[in-house]
């Protein structure tokens, strides 16, 4: 029997070790692929950016034979950025550093510009900043980057600057981008100086002017990266408001674009939410609550200094004070989650409470069930994680320890201070501690008096 099982267990270790054999060949296998497909997508890259140089090294033949060796079109980041404006954009180019959430509002200007080849938006402030200058001298127009502008050159500004939108003809665009130099003070390539280099080409070019609309203007500096971020935060709030949504401290209220909350919600600032969360009727959000890319059901509440990321809130159901929701979490139909208490990937379920003090992540926690204060699913062994599945109704007392992978069943009990290393049956009572004994004083060597 002894030579059966030490046969038995030979072959078992030598499955064991076939089988790790295997699996390195497959895992080596799938790295092979990997390396073989960054080098395709590399490979492509380069035969794109020699297409890409090849068509201007034509079309600059093609439009004009003078000495442009220094134009450095070989840079390869330039010539991206090139490949972008002309072939990607059919007609239109807007410039990175505009609202783009105000630019489909004013696709009607586009009617007063199809008439020529080039034309851009303008507008007039009375403190230009580092927007750069439109200077117009009779049918010529060009834009002059605001740390180029020399007033000796070129006069007082106007107080008329470039809003950063463009309506370029790709041929026109093509025939003048190998014709652009680097700006001799910052040493950078001006997509702007298509404007002068068109004007002097004798293209139509026009420079439409929309007021001082500050929604037009771009980000060049912290400060007016600031300002836009404070107009476009107001303009949010302004829309909530009309639309039926109760702000507290409006102003201290931080919605992102993107953010769809349902009239009859209440917020408190201040608070922040952002991303393509949303929010439905009759939430209440209190103060300093951070929230991103969250759905909260009809009737939630979110109690102040709460923290959500990537998680589902159900109807009714009940958030902090100073709880953390973290990617995965699931709090269904009147769950509770209290203050100090984390969930990562972890599912509570309707009517489930966890109040006080407790990290539980890759787990499921049971309708009704009730998780004591201090208890934490021990998910991690230092090289992968575990889940928790614990069953309808249990209770799991406080000041638990349980060492995932473990289930907990329907109706089970977990005594205070258990550290659960089995799976608990159904309806059982699990009590997993070292005994208590007292010792009188005594025996310590204390006196009675102590």
């Amino acid at each position: 029997r002894l030579k059966l099982l030490n046969k038995e267990k030979e072959e078992k270790i030598l499955k064991e070790e076939k089988l790790k054999e295997i699996k390195n060949l497959i895992k080596k296998e799938q790295i092979y692929r990997k390396n073989l497909e960054k080098k395709a997508e590399l490979l492509e890259m380069k035969l794109k950016n020699e297409e890409i140089k090849s068509i201007y090294e034509d079309e600059n033949n093609n439009v004009n034979n003078t000495n442009n060796k220094n134009l450095e079109l070989k840079n390869t980041n330039f010539m991206n950025n090139v490949n972008q404006v002309t072939f990607n954009v059919p007609k239109s180019t807007i410039n990175a550093k505009l609202n783009f959430n105000y630019y489909s509002g004013i696709n009607n200007e586009n009617e007063k510009a199809e008439n020529f080849d080039l034309a851009f938006a303008t507008l007039t402030l009375t403190e230009p900043g580092a927007y750069g200058r439109v200077r117009r001298n009779g049918s010529q127009v060009e834009i002059i980057e605001a740390k180029d502008y020399d007033e000796a050159s070129y006069g007082p500004p106007t107080g008329e600057i470039n809003a950063g939108l463009y309506l370029i003809d790709c041929k026109l665009a093509a025939q003048l981008l190998p014709k652009l130099t680097r700006s001799p003070k910052s040493g950078e390539y001006y997509i702007t100086n298509l404007v002068a280099l068109a004007s002097q080409a004798g293209a139509r070019v026009a420079a439409i002017n929309l007021g001082s609309d500050q929604r037009l203007l771009g980000v060049n500096s912290p400060r007016e990266l600031s300002d836009m971020e404070e107009f476009l935060r107001q303009q949010i709030v302004d829309g909530l408001l009309d639309k039926g949504v109760i702000c507290h401290a409006p102003d201290l209220v931080r919605v992102g674009a993107f953010v769809e909350i349902e009239p009859g919600c209440e917020l408190t600032g201040p608070c922040e939410i952002y991303g393509h969360s949303h929010i439905c009727q009759g939430v209440e959000i209190a103060s300093h609550c951070h929230i991103e890319d969250c759905r909260i059901a009809k009737g939630a509440r979110i109690h102040s200094f709460s923290h959500l990321v990537q998680a589902e809130v159900g109807e009714g159901a009940l958030v902090g004070p100073y709880a953390r929701l973290r990617p995965g979490a699931v709090l269904e139909e009147d769950s509770h989650v209290g203050n100090f208490v984390e969930l990562k990937k972890a599912r509570l379920g309707r009517g489930a409470k966890a109040n006080h003090l407790s990290y539980l992540g890759d787990a499921s926690i049971g309708q009704g069930t009730n998780i004591g204060a201090g208890t934490i699913t021990c998910n991690y062994d230092g090289k992968n994680k575990h889940r928790t599945e614990i069953g309808e109704h249990a209770f799991i007392g406080s000041n638990t320890a349980l060492v995932a992978p473990v289930s907990v069943g329907r109706g089970a009990l977990i005594g205070a201070g258990s550290t659960i290393t089995h799976n608990v049956p159904e309806g059982n009572l699990s009590v997993a501690r070292a005994k208590q004994k007292n010792f009188a004083q005594r025996l310590l060597g204390r006196d009675d008096a102590d």
